[in-house]
């Protein structure tokens, strides 16, 4: 079963995908009259086999480029395309800023959805820009396939030529119940002078760029780049942090809220956050650990009290400059109008004294008890 399944699987991915030998050609035409002003005339292909309704898009492949073409235009036996994009798929640069010469070059293309080819229209709504007065033919032959990508997207306009050099730039409309030829503000077909809307080439070799209706030199033209997947930045997470606490010059009470261990990664900020009362933090400077200050429960709250330290301060359990966690509880000193709370029952309560050692509460009472004992002897 599978000896059979590999050569028609192997069948139908070359089908995807055909070798070809590919020209460069420096010299925009279209044999069905589309517009080249309208279009990006340095993505073309002009294709051996006749331009039809639906495959006007075709997708050529060289060396890991690749790039999306119309295929508008019918060549006399050769797979020529636009001399921009062979010279692009062979360096991965313009013909205008670094050409380059050669022949046949051997590459892969795939017929592809027209919706793919979109970038390169650059009417509203990418329909295809045709000539009013050249173009019924192959319009009247799509509208007979009213559900091919033609019938359906098309636009004509009152210029003669498809480098825009005669006719007016100017839309037209079509009713083939009232007359099988198009209804344009000015008389079609006249083939006044156009110089609004000029179509440029690359020259072969040179990459020097002309007018392609005369021939002479002009500037290079900012051209439409291939497209490219936007790269979509994700924005930074947005963090809340609380909103600054300013002290008041009024009496507080302060008390003790202990809080479980937190995570070696937390940080001040968010310890302040999770306190149920508003929290004076003092940092570190260099941002691995923190503390805050504890006053007497009758201090006034006067501005920076919190952040100028103390002889006692309740270690934050955050990061030592070591990397290591504090493995135990932490106590924080919030401002409360409650009373003072006592500590947790049971709990003796661990403080950092302002030479940064950690001391039991109930040791300290321990010795102050002895040192009152030895002091009645």
């Amino acid at each position: 079963m599978i000896s059979t399944l590999l050569p028609a699987l192997a069948l139908a991915s070359g089908a995807a995908a055909k070798g070809i030998w590919v020209t460069p050609h420096d010299s925009y035409s279209s044999s069905i009259g589309v517009l080249g002003c309208k279009i990006n005339t340095d993505r073309v292909a002009y294709w051996p086999s006749s331009v039809d309704c639906d495959n006007i898009c075709v997708k050529v492949s060289h060396e890991g480029r690749s790039v999306h073409l119309l295929k508008i235009d019918q060549s006399g036996g050769a797979y020529d395309i636009s001399y921009d994009a062979w010279n692009y798929l062979q360096t991965g640069k313009s013909a205008a800023t670094d050409p380059i010469a050669g022949g046949t070059v051997p590459m892969d293309y795939e017929d592809v959805p027209a919706s793919e080819c979109a970038h390169l229209i650059l009417t509203d709504g990418a329909k295809l820009p045709l000539s009013a007065s050249n173009s019924m033919n192959f319009v009247t032959s799509c509208l007979s396939q009213p559900g091919s990508f033609v019938a359906k997207n098309h636009v004509l306009y009152n210029i003669c030529d498809s480098v825009c050099s005669l006719g007016h730039d100017e839309q037209c409309s079509l009713d083939l119940a009232v007359s099988n030829q198009p209804a344009c503000p000015h008389t079609l077909g006249l083939t006044s002078p156009l110089k609004s809307a000029p179509v440029f080439n690359i020259m072969y070799q040179t990459g020097k760029t002309v007018n392609a209706a005369t021939g002479e030199a002009a500037s290079p033209r900012a051209r439409p780049a291939d497209p490219v997947v936007p790269v979509v930045e994700k924005a930074a997470p947005v963090v809340s942090k609380p909103a600054p606490v300013v002290p008041v010059q009024t009496p507080g009470v302060f008390k003790e809220v202990e809080v479980a261990p937190v995570a070696p990664s937390s940080t001040a900020a968010a310890a302040v956050s999770s306190a149920p009362v508003p929290t004076w933090a003092h940092g570190r400077p260099d941002g691995a650990s923190a503390s805050w200050t504890k006053e007497a429960p009758t201090a006034t709250i006067a501005p920076g009290a919190f952040t100028t330290g103390g002889p006692v301060a309740p270690h934050f359990n955050g990061t030592h400059p070591a990397g290591q966690p504090v493995p135990h509880s932490t106590f924080l000193v919030v401002a409360s109008s409650a009373p003072a709370a006592q500590p947790s029952a049971g709990g003796a309560r661990e403080v950092v004294t302002s030479a940064g050692c950690r001391a039991s509460t109930s040791l300290l009472l321990a010795a102050v008890a002895l040192l009152g004992s030895l002091l009645m002897i």
